[in-house]
């Protein structure tokens, strides 16, 4: 169920964020405020699908994951292996993103 929805709900925390950012410009009272919050909405919007595939993809793997509880201690060991840092950086970045998002969502 959670591997239906949840692209389906990232698209809508963004959604609802790139519109509360619109609708911060709207209500901006310098030009340079609704410059700022139109260009966020607007890259909000455009990147809006490679965030949401990101961050599912990322919470997928996270969910699927074995626990260290799910781990014998002998195994741990040989379970180590070498990550992708461009990867990291990219899930780090979708991470950023995405609280930015539902931090905005939850404010309106």
């Amino acid at each position: 169920m959670l591997a239906r929805e949840l692209p389906g709900w990232v698209a809508s925390v963004l959604a609802d964020a790139a519109d509360a950012l619109a609708n911060d410009a709207s209500r901006a009272r310098s030009s340079r405020d609704r410059q700022s919050a139109t260009e966020a909405a607007a890259l909000l919007r455009e990147t809006a699908p490679r965030l949401a595939h990101g961050f599912a993809c990322a919470l997928k793997a996270a969910l699927a994951a074995p626990t260290s509880a799910d781990v014998p201690a002998a195994a741990a060991g040989a379970a180590l292996s070498l990550v992708d840092e461009e990867r990291i950086d990219a899930d780090i970045e979708t991470f950023r993103i995405a609280s930015a998002a539902e931090d905005a969502a939850e404010a309106e």
